[in-house]
């Protein structure tokens, strides 16, 4: 069977107007157990490891950092949507207007219908679930389409849908450009995007041919401030923290520091300290940490490894780390200072592990 035809017979059962009328109706009970499904199915352990092993595989991310970053977002959200979802699915009573005096009025909520869920690589278990929890309570059908560059996560979650849902409510289609582009030509009544904003805009253009709802959740430059009434040991590891989780890729990481000019060696130093304590306890190196990820894959690894050259070429000062290794898709978390905005990395989402710090005065009057 072709990739066109199978996506569409996907598409066309789930959209059936008997089976989108049914999920449309289906009681709060209903949806609630279909959202427990996921909770429990997370929770067993044989379950966790094998998801957690994909992420491994894709990201070599540790098991505590599965459970920080893709599992806890998941639990938390399930458990907000069974607290909430009763009090979401009742009527709302307005006051009517004038015109309508001595009648009743109210808002109905209804689900929208067909929903396409595209993920990400970064995290890719956590940003294509939570999305499905919110469209199963709101009596949704679903396709995801995971990201092709962590293809053992998507397996793991196309077997985890396979074993809790029928086709009808909830499919995953695997593959790259070739899936998305067939998805994009079906004319959803919602689509929820993760991923960049070359691709977001591509979404948009796609659904704008059906007046298809978009949800864009893109990335960008992410700076971080810190002036000099803060902790700067305390900050210094917080932000060493953020921007080393995933290996720097992550959308909100700190993208680069203005530091206070009086304070930049104190946080130059927290966070040297800071990598140490949670990457080197053992002295052994940053790239034998188990907790230390990896790039996705060897084209980002080359782009950021582009952005870190760049700067250097351009007289930027590596305070902190460097170190790089394309077989293994290792870069070691890096600092970066003397930077300007004629280089790429101040220009550019870095998504990785380099940190670019850029000192600030304040002139008081």
């Amino acid at each position: 069977m072709s990739i066109n035809t199978d996506i569409k017979r996907i598409y066309e059962v789930q959209s059936n107007p008997k089976n989108v009328l049914a999920l449309r109706n289906s009681s709060y009970q209903d949806r609630i157990a279909k959202i427990k499904s996921i909770y429990n199915y997370i929770l067993n352990k044989s379950n966790h490891d094998r998801i957690a092993e994909a992420l491994y595989k894709d990201l070599r991310k540790s098991n505590e950092e599965v459970i920080t970053t893709e599992m806890t977002p998941v639990i938390l959200t399930i458990k907000e949507v069974c607290k909430k979802l009763k009090q979401w699915m009742k009527d709302e009573h307005v006051p009517s207007p004038i015109t309508m005096v001595g009648m009743s009025s109210f808002i109905k909520y209804e689900s929208k219908g067909n929903i396409l869920i595209i993920g990400p690589w970064n995290y890719p278990f956590q940003l294509v679930i939570y999305p499905l929890v919110y469209a199963i309570a709101a009596g949704n059908t679903a396709i995801i389409k995971p990201s092709e560059f962590s293809s053992h996560t998507a397996k793991a979650v196309s077997i985890m849908i396979k074993e809790l849902f029928d086709e009808n409510e909830v499919a995953v289609v695997e593959g790259g450009i070739p899936e998305a582009t067939e998805l994009l030509k079906l004319p959803f009544n919602h689509i929820h995007f993760t991923g960049s904003p070359k691709v977001g805009k591509i979404v948009m253009e796609a659904a704008a041919k059906h007046l298809t709802a978009v949800t864009l959740e893109l990335g960008g430059k992410s700076p971080v401030i810190i002036d000099g009434t803060t902790n700067l040991n305390s900050t210094a590891e917080k932000v060493c923290w953020g921007k080393t989780l995933n290996s720097g890729q992550t959308c909100i990481a700190p993208d680069f520091a203005l530091v206070q000019e009086d304070s930049m060696q104190e946080f130059i130093d927290g966070f040297k300290k800071s990598c140490e304590k949670f990457y080197n306890p053992d002295l052994k190196g940053i790239a034998e940490s188990k907790d230390y990820g990896r790039i996705i894959n060897d084209s980002n690894f080359e782009r950021v490894q582009v952005l870190l050259e760049d700067a250097k070429e351009k007289g930027a000062k590596i305070e902190f780390g460097g170190d790089v290794n394309k077989k293994d898709r290792y870069i070691q978390p890096t600092l970066i200072s003397n930077v300007n905005m004629d280089m790429k990395v101040m220009q550019d989402e870095i998504f990785g592990p380099i940190l670019p710090i850029v000192s600030y005065k304040i002139t008081r009057m």
